[in-house]
């Protein structure tokens, strides 16, 4: 798709040049995230949220609009832009209702008259303070400024809220990996983005998908290591931009455990023994999975790390039967370019939290205690896990049985009663204990200073399905409970977290405060009586941003100052962009630096 950078607008935009008031000669603007309420109710919402958004995109959006105007509108004959133009006007909003004598002088002038004065990327900002302003620089275009708002708004918001929620990601994997001991080198790769093929298209992937890369290094999503080489300064060559590893999908998976199964069954076949059992059939099939990851890690990837995807059928029967047999190889594998021999187990279906951590074991006290309150209310079973003080675990079942005293009672000969929970033995199978636990106890590990357990370095677990915020703090947790440091497991971050948003998560906003007629400066503002003491209350006049003495971006408004103060007098708003042209860059790594010391 061609677009045409004078059509990247709202159809309101277009007139709105007649409309402003006779004799403007400036008009100035900010884009603001004006609130969080909707955020704090989203499972992106960490247990460490302080109403900041992460600020990045600025400089690659601008980068992006100086292409797009340059190659579809200054580059292209005047006869044809402005032809092109009108032809759609007329036939949008009537004939001669947008003249286009605007745009003819803008193409005369060759670039785009605004200036951007914002704050440093990679800053954290608080709610309701601006992350940047924007003027025309010459008189003449003074509606040029509000017809830029929605081609920057559509491109940046998306930017910050994935930037933000990819912080609170990092937030989180950086409280546990110091709470048991984790490297914490090993974070920078601990978020792997596997959001690329949900969101809004290539581009949209690109760009966005890019926010990731302020917190993480791991990333699934190719193109945005070409958006921040292009745009942000980042050379793969010189530093650690992105990475991942080989990894299978369901396709390359079931294709060989079905191609092996079937070559099996055609020799049972040939062998004159009648169809197999449902029981034989599932061992055939999963010696069929034994053989094709047999040769993908000794042949086709035998050194380095690989990724195997292991829920296409039995996913427990992998982990307790497949790769027990296949230990020397896995850990005889070699380190290769990359510092890596891990073979990664990927889980894709489930309870991500049930699956990486099993049932949550309680002590007898918390498990008595949980038995007093209520069990379920829809009719199925409550369940409840808890180990005594010689190690036994305990299984206890509320199928809605209350006792007529609510005491222990004399009951089945395999347990007893506890209020309406059957008490018995249990012996936790490999699915209650957990993926990481089953590993292992095959592959072991280490021990690290914090006393928590380390799968050895030859095994890993990835998952990278419904994982959230909110779903990261869980498994943390009980991760922790069990003895396992955070490390032990990647987490993959996908379009539900990157997509699932709106430009309102944070209340993005790009409004207008200022205007200059006829050589008088007046403030603008609203205050919808409608609305009430809301978000859609504005800022007023001139904008000015200073850090207090803890570090937090403040505003003060209304001040006095005039267009041509404001490139000096702003505070932490520095000018980035004039007249078509950078005049300040930032790069990823000084992204990536701001954003760590916050």
């Amino acid at each position: 798709m061609n677009l045409f950078a004078a059509h990247v607008v709202d159809g309101y935009k277009p007139p709105h040049r007649s409309m402003f008031p006779q004799d403007t000669n400036y008009t100035y603007g900010n884009l603001t995230a004006r609130a969080d309420r909707l955020f704090l109710k989203s499972v992106s919402c960490s247990q460490f949220w302080d109403s900041k958004v992460v600020w990045f995109g600025l400089q690659g959006i601008l980068q992006e609009l100086k292409e797009l105007w340059q190659k579809s509108f200054f580059d292209q004959p005047k006869a044809a832009v402005i032809a092109r133009y009108k032809r759609r006007m007329d036939n949008y909003l009537g004939a001669g209702k947008v003249p286009t004598d605007g745009f003819e002088a803008l193409h005369d002038l060759g670039y785009l008259p605004i200036q951007v004065l914002a704050l440093p990327e990679g800053a954290r900002v608080n709610m309701n303070v601006p992350l940047y302003v924007i003027y025309n620089t010459n008189p003449e275009f003074f509606w040029f400024t509000n017809y830029l708002e929605t081609s920057m708004s559509n491109l940046i918001w998306k930017m910050v809220t994935n930037a933000t929620i990819a912080y609170e990601y990092r937030r989180v994997l950086e409280h546990w990996a110091r709470l048991t001991g984790s490297d914490p080198a090993f974070i920078d790769v601990q978020g792997h983005d596997f959001a690329y093929r949900g969101v809004g298209g290539p581009e949209d992937g690109a760009r966005s998908n890019s926010a990731h890369l302020t917190s993480f290094c791991g990333t699934d999503t190719i193109a945005a290591i070409d958006y921040v080489e292009d745009y942000y300064g980042a050379n793969v060559e010189l530093e650690f931009v992105a990475c991942s590893i080989p990894a299978t999908e369901h396709a390359v998976a079931t294709a060989n455990i079905l191609t092996n199964l079937h070559v099996d069954l055609e020799k049972w076949k040939a062998a004159g023994h009648a169809p197999p059992s449902n029981e034989i059939f599932q061992k055939m099939r999963l010696y069929g999975e034994q053989d094709f990851v047999k040769r993908l890690i000794t042949e086709v990837y035998p050194t380095g790390g690989i990724a195997l995807v292991c829920d296409s059928f039995n996913f427990w029967g992998v982990l307790t039967e497949v790769l027990p047999k296949l230990y020397p190889e896995i850990m005889a594998r070699q380190k290769d370019s990359t510092g890596l021999n891990k073979v990664v187990v990927r889980p894709d279906s489930g309870d991500p939290v049930e699956i990486i951590c099993g049932v949550e074991v309680h002590s007898e006290e918390v498990a008595r205690f949980m038995m007093k309150r209520r069990g379920s209310e829809d009719g199925r079973c409550k369940v409840l896990y808890y180990r005594l003080e010689d190690g036994q675990v305990m299984r206890a079942t509320d199928c809605l049985k209350q006792t007529p005293r609510g005491g222990i009672t004399e009951g089945p000969s395999e347990g007893h009663y506890i209020s309406s929970y059957l008490i018995q033995k249990h012996h936790l199978t490999a699915e209650e204990r957990g993926a990481v636990e089953v590993l292992w106890e095959t592959f072991g590990g280490t021990v690290n200073d914090n006393d928590y357990r380390v799968l050895d370095e030859h095994i890993g677990l990835i998952y990278g399905d419904s994982i959230t915020v909110q779903r990261t703090q869980e498994i943390m947790r009980r991760l922790a409970r069990k003895n396992f440091a955070s490390s032990n497991v990647v987490l993959g971050i996908g379009s539900y977290t990157y997509q699932y948003n709106t430009r309102d998560t944070f209340g993005m906003a790009i409004k207008g405060t200022a205007i200059e007629v006829n050589g008088t400066l007046i403030d603008l503002y609203k205050a919808p009586a409608t609305e009430g003491d809301t978000a859609k209350k504005s800022a007023k006049g001139f904008l000015r941003v200073e850090r207090n003495e803890t570090g937090d971006y403040v505003l003060a408004q209304e001040q006095e100052m005039t267009f041509s103060d404001l490139e000096l007098g702003s505070g932490e708003l520095q000018s980035v962009f004039k007249n078509g042209e950078f005049t300040r860059r930032v790069t990823l790594s000084q992204v990536r630096e701001r954003l760590r010391a916050a």
